[in-house]
């Protein structure tokens, strides 16, 4: 019966009311969402409810020094960044997944997880080169350039225009980045509703990804339903990152995150 995807803010009360009146009116048989295993396990253990409380910075660090992963106090440190911008706009980062998860229990749906495993994202950040790691960081505390293209209003990100401009602005600035965060996933997501359409082509499929993904999921699933092919692989494969590009990122996104804190006091 087809693929509607619904593009989100991930930080938007506007968005949460969209994805669960959708899936309330259409009832589909299955909704996609932009989640992996293992961050539908994160949601799920607390109830599909979203707590912006920041994890102990302090016990985080100490985990490392006594042999924790780098990889997962990366990840943990980016989660308190989302929450504190949560905080700063009075908005639950996730929420929109998790009205998706829920709305969808409620009318009997099955829930489909159709985005690429955190680790290997992040094992491709952490592939980039060194020089577009360092931009990564410019504008963390202060969305100005972001205002800037969305003419001061941070909810109208969410209006196709405004969301080109914002996708070209990223494409433009650090491409490697946006490869890794938009197009690798994008072809991702796109194969994964491709499969899920295949193995159920009587479903009504509703998909609920961030709206940054909608174009480029809608371009791959055009190409797919016309007989081109994406490879599976480059999408899924460990790459080789130096110890200094991942100290170096480490340290970049806890300097972030600490003028984060400190903007905001």
């Amino acid at each position: 019966m087809g693929i509607r995807i619904i593009g989100t803010g991930h930080i938007f009360e506007k968005s949460v009311r969209e994805v669960r009146e959708s899936i309330y009116k259409e009832t589909p048989d299955i909704v996609a969402v932009e989640l992996d295993f293992v961050r539908f396990k994160a949601l799920e253990e607390q109830n599909f409810s979203v707590d912006l409380k920041d994890d102990d910075f302090k016990l985080n660090l100490n985990d490392v020094v006594r042999g924790g992963s780098l990889l997962v106090f990366l990840q943990r440190i980016l989660s308190m960044i989302q929450k504190e911008l949560g905080r700063r706009y009075g908005i639950k980062p996730g929420a929109d997944m998790c009205a998706a998860i829920l709305a969808a229990k409620d009318i009997g749906s099955n829930v489909a997880l159709i985005d690429r495993n955190i680790d290997i994202t992040m094992n491709h950040i952490l592939a980039i080169p060194f020089k577009e790691k360092m931009s990564m960081f410019k504008g963390v505390d202060n969305p100005d350039v972001l205002f800037g293209l969305l003419g001061g209003d941070l909810e109208r990100i969410l209006e196709e225009e405004n969301l080109n401009r914002v996708m070209d602005y990223l494409k433009k600035t650090s491409p490697s980045l946006y490869s890794v965060l938009v197009d690798e996933r994008d072809r991702y997501m796109a194969l994964q509703l491709d499969m899920l359409q295949k193995k159920n082509p009587d479903a009504k499929i509703i998909a609920v990804v961030g709206a940054g993904h909608k174009r480029g999921i809608q371009r791959y699933l055009e190409r797919l339903s016309g007989g081109d092919e994406i490879s599976l692989r480059p999408l899924i494969e460990i790459k080789r990152v130096s110890v200094f590009g991942v100290l170096f990122l480490i340290f970049g996104v806890v300097v972030a995150y600490m003028l984060m804190k400190i903007g905001s006091r």
